[in-house]
């Protein structure tokens, strides 16, 4: 019988193919790399979409089921923070906001038998903090033992106390305790409520700090602005 022997590979050809399969890796690994940037970038739009429609759409039901006399807005000096964004330095406003509230709107005994109105028995505050990296907006719930008139008399000395984060659940505050603290939104660049004698404009920023796909992208901010005009539904007592 006749042996036939294959020609083998010479060394040109198995550097060469070495050299192929390395590029062809090196190609796919930074196509890889690109969609998992792409994809990190997508994802913290979306939370911050998300957390943005949320919270404005809290705020608005809770704003919607108040009256406008009743709302009261701390905007003074102390509620601004400057913000290192890369652009340079942006003083972003972080107001802190009460209304009153009611803790069942099902129940009959909660609205006035001749007028209709409701009885509030609770305050509503959205209360953003002060930090100038990953600041939150909080919305708290605080009952009080009585009601005097639709504003909540103890807002200033609540504003002067907790100019940072908002007291924990079960606090007493000014004659009230908090039965609720919830953080609506992170990543807080500034939110800002302003009263007219038919409704509220409130503007909620957010932002994220991001690096773009490509190899070699610089870090840029990326910042979600939302506006709303709500208007108050309930007349005052």
């Amino acid at each position: 019988m006749r042996c036939v022997r294959g020609r083998a590979f010479s060394l040109l050809e198995l550097v060469l193919s070495c050299c192929l399969l390395m590029l062809a890796s090196l190609v796919i690994f930074s196509v890889f790399n690109y969609g998992q940037r792409g994809f990190r970038m997508a994802a913290g739009r979306n939370d911050l979409q998300s957390d943005a429609r949320s919270s404005l759409t809290r705020l608005k039901h809770d704003l919607e089921h108040s009256t406008l006399t009743g709302v009261s807005v701390d905007s003074g000096i102390l509620r601004k923070v400057t913000v290192p964004l890369m652009a340079g330095p942006s003083v972003q406003p972080r107001h802190l906001v009460c209304m009153p509230a009611l803790s069942d709107w099902n129940a009959p005994g909660n609205f006035h038998g001749t007028t209709g109105l409701p009885l509030w028995d609770r305050y509503i505050l959205y209360h953003a903090d002060l930090q100038t990296d990953k600041a939150r907006l909080f919305r708290v719930e605080l009952q009080v033992a009585s009601f005097p008139g639709d504003s909540w008399a103890g807002f200033l000395t609540y504003a002067a106390g907790f100019l940072g984060n908002p007291p924990p659940g079960g606090a007493t505050v000014g004659g009230g305790t908090v039965r609720g603290l919830r953080a609506l939104a992170g990543n807080l660049l500034g939110f800002e409520v302003s009263k007219s004698t038919k409704n509220a404009v409130v503007v909620l920023r957010l932002w994220n700090r991001v690096k773009g796909p490509l190899e070699g992208s610089k870090l840029r901010d990326e910042i979600l602005e939302l506006r709303s005009r709500i208007a108050p539904n309930n007349r005052p007592h």
